[in-house]
Parts: structure tokens; C-alpha cells; sequence
């Protein structure tokens, strides 16, 4: 005959419940199957734009290896806009191999950071609000710091 002792069945049968709930807790899933994800730290002020100003955007890309792909930025002006950043001529942000990203910008009254593959080629312009798919990975959108009560309406 086997003896166990009580404190084992109890430490056993907790185990278990423990297993079985980690198991059917959607968020529990969610952590190990998260995939790729954009979080915003650092917004810039909420502006309609233009060349004047520039401040930092930053956060930080979980989900992915940051050595495989970059960030597009884009902030889009009063005139409904998106307008790469920083700059045309780099229009492509680094990803720190902790996944952190800052990067100085022109102004917008949104933001939207795009988590793009190697391939990813980034117009200039846009008119429309950028969606996964394709070469796009991932996309964060953030209200430009201080955006004045109402301006959530589609200008």
C-alpha cells in the first residue's frame, strides 16, 4: 500500500485546479498568444500640423524579434492627412533589441505607428487610416497629447 500524505493531495489538487483554469482564463491565453503589439509611452501635443515643431513619440513593439522590422510613423494634419515621419527621406524608425522606439516628429492631431516588415515601402502621404495586412504588421493609433473635449469627431 502507498501512503500519501494530506499536505501532497492538497498541494496536488491545487496544482491542478490551478492548471485547469490557466488553461480555460481567456486572458492567461491572451498573454502567451498575444502576438504583436504597439504600446504608446510618449505622445506628442495634439496640433494640426506642419513643419514648425517637432516632438518625440515613443514605446515600445512586444510580440515580434525587433531585428526583424521596423516602425513607419505617421501624423496626420487638420486636413485629414497622414503625413510620414520623420522625415521623407527616413521615413523608417529602428526598433532597440528591447523593442523600445522613440523617434522626433513633426506634429499631428493623431498619431498612428505601423509595425511593418523589411519589404514595407512607405508612401509619403496617405489619405486613408492604415490597416494590418500585407507588409503591415501592427498598428497603434494615438490622439495627440492635450486634444482639446470633442476632437475624437472625424475632422
Amino acid at each position: 500500500m502507498i501512503k500519501i500524505s494530506r499536505s501532497f493531495l492538497i498541494l496536488a489538487t491545487a496544482s491542478a485546479i490551478a492548471a485547469a483554469f490557466a488553461q480555460g482564463n481567456p486572458s492567461t491565453r491572451a498573454a502567451k498568444d498575444s502576438g504583436p503589439n504597439i504600446v504608446i509611452s510618449e505622445t506628442p501635443p495634439y496640433d494640426c500640423g506642419g513643419t514648425e515643431r517637432i516632438e518625440s513619440i515613443a514605446g515600445k513593439v512586444t510580440g515580434v524579434a525587433p531585428a526583424q522590422y521596423r516602425l513607419t510613423i505617421y501624423a496626420q494634419g487638420c486636413n485629414g492627412v497622414l503625413y510620414v515621419q520623420p522625415t521623407i527621406a527616413s521615413p523608417l524608425t529602428d526598433i532597440g533589441s528591447d523593442g523600445a522606439f522613440e523617434a522626433n516628429i513633426h506634429l499631428g492631431h493623431t498619431y498612428y505607428v505601423l509595425l511593418v516588415a523589411p519589404a514595407y515601402k512607405p508612401k509619403p502621404e496617405l489619405t486613408g487610416i492604415p490597416q494590418p495586412g500585407g507588409d503591415v504588421i501592427a498598428v497603434a493609433k494615438v490622439r495627440g497629447r492635450g486634444a482639446p473635449a470633442g476632437s475624437e469627431k472625424k475632422k
